[in-house]
């Protein structure tokens, strides 16, 4: 279940755009539009459902980020994400 805080940053009664940069995906998880930026340049864009279907960038980073087909954290995808960057 999110946050109050996570529902109301989502709610569409309270904002019309919101930009978040996420480093867990869990937290863009259910936007409206997704883009995934690779050195500078958007890589990919969507929604969370597209993008796993396509099986590109974002569905990698999602398999390496959460176990499989759970909102837990992998504790060893950490130190390998934060050397991607």
């Amino acid at each position: 279940m999110p946050s109050i805080r996570t529902q109301a940053l989502w709610s569409r009664h309270c904002v019309r755009q919101v930009t978040a940069i996420a480093h867990r995906l869990s937290t863009i998880r259910d936007a409206d539009q997704i883009a995934v930026i690779k050195e500078g340049v958007v890589a990919e864009s969507g929604t969370h459902d597209e993008f796993v279907a396509r099986n590109g960038l974002y569905a990698e980073l999602h398999r390496t980020q959460f176990d499989a087909g759970s909102d837990k954290v992998v504790p060893e995808a950490a130190p390998d994400l934060a050397r991607q960057r």
